[in-house]
């Protein structure tokens, strides 16, 4: 028999529809994003699954698949794909910092917009997310763009840590904040490599438990060359690299 212990009252956290709370999971407490100040192509990527420190992996893949299957009805209900493949408009100032060769690694990249976008610029890329429905669209979407040869989407629950693969050249992590990944992204990079990651605020949007506090980035990535960042309105983006 397993015994599964919730927390606190103050330690539980509860996901934007109140469905449940989420609970302890291998990086901590799980990080969700309210969808009104998302984009459509990036709200659906925001959640990786509500994990359960349990040795019964049976119990771990249970939760998460349920919360995979919510993700997937709101793909569903959103269909079609929106917009075109594009960054996003917090970066439009910055677009010449991204690269144009190398390859990319997005985590919780929703319906692929953004990826496509990279492999358009040409990049090889590489775009995780827990919703099979998300990836499917962005499979879609990189076939109809004429980069499906440079991307690769797969279903991955981010409670499981980052995918396996070699040193990127960009990691891009849009709307999705889980401080317990913040180590693994820096040593996913390739030397010189780039970090590009946005979050939801606490500044200029009210406190919020899924929210970053002011100067969270750059004290979560100080190791790297800031090249770009700022926060305010809610949202709180950097562009880092890493020595090499």
């Amino acid at each position: 028999m397993v015994a599964v212990v919730v927390p606190p009252r103050d330690h539980v956290r509860r996901s934007p529809d109140q469905a449940r709370p989420q609970v302890s999971g291998r990086h901590g407490l799980l990080a969700h994003h309210a969808g009104c100040l998302v984009t459509l192509h990036t709200i659906f990527g925001t959640n990786q699954g509500y994990g359960i420190g349990s040795r019964q992996d049976h119990i771990v893949a249970a939760v998460s698949e349920a919360d995979r299957r919510r993700w997937d009805e709101r793909h569903i209900e959103a269909s079609p794909a929106s917009g075109d493949p594009g960054p996003p408009s917090v970066f439009a100032s910055i677009e010449d910092l991204f690269p144009v060769e190398g390859s990319a690694l997005e985590i919780a990249c929703g319906r692929g917009e953004l990826s496509i976008w990279l492999a358009l610029r040409g990049m090889d890329v590489q775009g995780v997310d827990v919703s099979p429905v998300a990836i499917e669209f962005a499979r879609e979407l990189a076939q109809r763009s004429g980069v499906a040869d440079q991307c690769q989407f797969e279903v991955w629950d981010l409670d499981r840590g980052l995918p396996p693969g070699p040193p990127m050249d960009l990691v891009v992590c849009h709307m999705y904040r889980e401080p317990g990944l913040d180590r693994d992204l820096i040593e996913r990079l390739a030397p010189r490599g780039l970090l590009a990651t946005v979050s939801l605020s606490e500044v200029g949007g009210g406190s919020g438990r899924f929210r970053a506090r002011p100067g969270e980035l750059r004290e979560a990535f100080a190791e790297l060359e800031i090249l770009a960042d700022n926060e305010g309105d809610g949202v709180a983006w950097l562009m880092g690299r890493k020595s090499g």
